[in-house]
């Protein structure tokens, strides 16, 4: 296919026999020369620093440049997402190649081009030998077109082609970087980070002192006002019961709730009569419409969770956090952290305590475990994803049985909580690591979690997950922010998480549009269950004012709650979907 040049460890004998070969990799994967020249002397310029290149294998040290300059592509890549759609109308081989996502790519390129083994590709890329495996497999069905013969042997060697001869359009000679000028951007550097240390010390220095200035004025002006605390264990086991809220036209009070019959499929919805008022109002809804009324308080509210039983209801009120027992009819302040931003149950019932997330003096995110009766039990060193805080960014999502509870880090990868041993683990080092939160349940012992514009399925012990979508060959990529698993086709909300936009996973991972029209135009999928997709009470600013239920089986919409069922605005809408 092409010359492999001698390998040596002597950066300027090293400079002279690979920087071709690396420029016209970098160009295969970015597509743009200037770039992979610039990819390409950044990699040399890391190499340089590295002391003990001399001691290492020249073998590996050509290796270690691959990565190198594959890495950079990569970060070139995410920085500026370039658009690497042909310019010309027709579609040739190597235009295909840079349709596919960008790992496909660099399988592609460094197995049919560079001719690397697998094991060879898995350790440039950093990633194991079935995942690209999986991948060449995935990238080779997309790329194959329906006059080739059969296996794949007739598309690797058109792909071979077209790369071999997109690589050719570069020659020594056009090369602009010259190996001084890559010293000389060296030393540039180093001396740009000793001013940028310098610059960073006298900031320090300067901070100091105002921070000592600051020290003595506050000794002769008395501390600060300390923030209201939150109620104490012994206020948290005071109870207040719950007020009865005038009903609506069709709804019961709450003394006529079938508790036995309440589970899956019922919703609680937080309301408001008018639109404009400050009383939020809860109601408990059932899969036929039956509305049964809560209770009420004099301020905005915000559902955090409901227990597995539907007993049991955490609620913002105001700036407090209150867990409301309903069959009882009382509600309790919750103990919280200053700064908190939500609360979750950390078991499918109130014994299991609860998890309160919070900001603290650095605004990062952290998590805390306290006790039924309001006595901290952790406070996790870890930093969270900044959050909103409701079900539908919930940042912890905590398992049907209370084992185990998925994280959404501040550093981008899931991590696992483990509440036998208060313990949190990471799925490991990252080269570029993923920005994941999860979402929700997709099955008793699975969770929804989504990944950039895609989402995977977790088991909740096992933070390597499997994706949901695979873009079929000829597909266009789709866009995810969310998916149930139903009693038909799976359901996925395109888009992001405040588009209407939904469809359903056909058998073969294609999706199909769904419109559900009429009372139910412009709502925000919510959940779905069984058969039945929950439309609206998402808190998106782009939500209607209902809660609609829709039957993906007979196209019949089911207004639930809202102006045309009570009268009142639904403001948020949390669908029970765990067996009790």
């Amino acid at each position: 296919m092409r010359a492999r040049s001698a390998l040596t460890t002597d950066l300027d004998g090293l400079y002279a026999a690979q920087r071709l070969s690396m420029v016209r990799l970098a160009l295969l994967l970015l597509g743009d020369r200037a770039v992979a020249e610039a990819v390409v002397q950044r990699a040399f310029l890391g190499l340089l620093r590295r002391t003990d290149r001399r001691r290492l294998d020249p073998g590996v040290v050509v290796a270690e440049l691959r990565t190198r300059v594959v890495m950079g592509c990569r970060a070139v890549h995410r920085r500026t997402r370039p658009d690497l759609r042909p310019k010309a109308p027709e579609q040739d081989t190597y235009a295909d190649v840079l349709s596919l996502s960008l790992r496909e790519r660099e399988v592609v390129v460094l197995d049919v081009w560079a001719q690397l083994s697998r094991p060879q590709v898995a350790a440039t890329l950093r990633t194991s030998e079935r995942a690209v495996a999986a991948t060449s497999a995935s990238a080779l069905a997309t790329l194959r077109r329906p006059d080739d013969l059969d296996g794949y042997t007739h598309t690797r060697d058109r792909i071979a082609e077209a790369l071999e001869r997109r690589a050719d359009a570069i020659g020594a000679e056009d090369l602009r970087w010259r190996f001084a000028e890559v010293i000389d951007e060296d030393a540039r550097r180093t001396a740009q980070q000793r001013r940028g240390w310098l610059l960073a010390v006298a900031v320090l220095i300067v901070v100091a002192v105002v921070l000592a200035v600051q020290a003595g004025v506050q000794r002769y002006t008395g501390p600060t006002p300390s923030p209201t605390p939150s109620p104490s264990p012994s206020d948290a086991r005071v109870t207040s019961p719950l007020s009865s809220p005038a009903l609506a036209p069709g709804e019961h009070p709450r003394a006529d709730i079938p508790w036995a019959d309440v589970g899956p499929g019922w919703v609680v919805i937080a309301t408001a009569t008018p639109a404009t008022a400050v009383t939020t109002t809860l109601l408990l809804v059932s899969p036929q419409g039956t509305r049964y009324g809560l209770g009420s308080a004099p301020e905005g509210m915000v559902i955090q969770d409901v227990s597995a039983d539907a007993r049991h209801v955490m609620v913002a009120v105001g700036s407090r956090a209150q867990e409301w027992d309903l069959p009882a009819g009382t509600a309790r302040e919750v103990v919280t952290p200053y700064g908190w931003k939500t609360v979750r149950y950390a078991g499918p019932d109130p014994s299991y305590g609860y998890l309160a997330l919070w900001t603290d003096s650095s605004s990062s995110v952290r998590v805390q475990r306290w006790t039924w009766d309001g006595n901290l039990r952790n406070d996790y060193d870890t930093a969270l994803a900044s959050i909103a805080g409701s079900p539908r960014h919930p940042g912890v999502l905590v398992s049907p049985d209370g084992s185990t509870a998925l994280l959404s880090s501040r550093d981008g990868p899931l991590q696992l909580l483990d509440f036998a041993t208060d313990t949190i683990a990471s799925p490991g080092p990252f080269d570029e690591a993923p920005t994941c939160e999860p979402l929700g349940d997709w099955s008793a012992t699975e969770a929804v979690v989504g990944c950039g514009s895609s989402v995977q399925v977790n088991a909740y012990g096992n933070l390597v997950g499997r994706p949901l979508l695979v873009t079929p060959a000829g597909a266009t990529p789709v866009r995810a922010a969310g998916a149930w698993q139903t009693a038909g086709p799976d359901v996925v909300q395109l888009d992001d998480l405040c588009s209407p936009a939904f469809g359903g996973i056909l058998f073969d991972r294609r999706i199909a549009p769904m419109s559900a029209g009429g009372v139910a135009e412009g709502l925000v999928p919510n959940q779905a269950l069984g058969r039945t997709v929950y439309l609206g009470g998402t808190r998106c600013a782009t939500d209607g004012d209902r809660l609609v239920a829709y039957d993906v089986a007979t196209g019949r919409t089911t207004e639930l709650a809202g102006p045309d069922a009570g009268g009142r605005t639904v403001r948020q809408a949390l669908v029970m979907v765990r067996p009790r």
